[in-house]
């Protein structure tokens, strides 16, 4: 039977994988095979204080949060979706981590669509939206992910501040680029699960969060 000293470290090191640290794992791997030490001794070691912080992230947001969802075919609610993502952006910006949708979000849908808001658009990096099948929420394909485009809209007519809005452009089947618009997308536009689950969500490194 495993002794408790075991069992943190051990969660510590699933985290770490779902979250995107494999060359650091692959390389205390390499370390303990090189120098022959014992993975207790490992374990007894202490963690980089940075990946420690990360866990901490997770465990404050209780990570992986149940998905909840409306019509069909099932969309996850934008609502909870842009909560997720604006919690930890927040936490994350003065801790080099990142975490993947499937770190961050859990379900047991076999079927099931991400909302493209324009808080997602905005803190997901590009690269990692590009080349995705996006869909009208009834499930109609309408093209690939290219690119986010942003908006400059003043507050209104007694506010003197303006806001950056981020959109995005695809590509339809007749290879013509369409800009979605500028108003607010909550879950008009929608990507697969399948195909987004184990990317990388969100990064302290991404220029948004700074």
């Amino acid at each position: 039977m495993c002794s408790m000293e075991l069992v943190k470290p051990f969660a510590q090191l699933s985290h770490l994988l779902r979250i995107g640290k494999i060359k650091w794992l692959l390389g205390i791997l390499g370390f303990i095979s090189f120098y022959g030490m014992g993975i207790e001794k490992v374990f007894s070691m202490p963690w980089p204080e940075q990946d420690v912080r990360c866990i901490e992230v997770s465990k404050k947001q209780k990570l992986p949060v149940k998905f909840k969802t409306r019509g069909k075919p099932k969309r996850a609610r934008w609502e909870q979706v842009d909560r997720v993502l604006t919690d930890i952006g927040e936490d994350i910006k003065q801790v080099s981590c990142q975490f993947s949708f499937d770190s961050m979000f859990k379900t047991k849908e076999k079927e099931l669509y991400i909302p493209l808001t324009n808080n997602v658009i905005r803190m997901v990096k590009d690269e990692v939206l590009r080349g995705l099948s996006v869909f009208y929420q009834s499930g109609e394909a309408v093209g690939k992910y290219v690119s986010r485009v942003t908006y400059e809209r003043s507050g209104g007519l007694y506010a003197k501040d303006s806001y950056t809005l981020y959109s995005f452009r695809f590509r339809n089947e007749d290879g013509q680029v369409i800009v979605v618009g500028h108003d607010l997308l909550l879950d008009t536009f929608v990507i697969r699960w399948s195909d987004i689950h184990n990317r990388i969500a969100l990064s302290s490194q991404s220029a948004v969060l700074k």
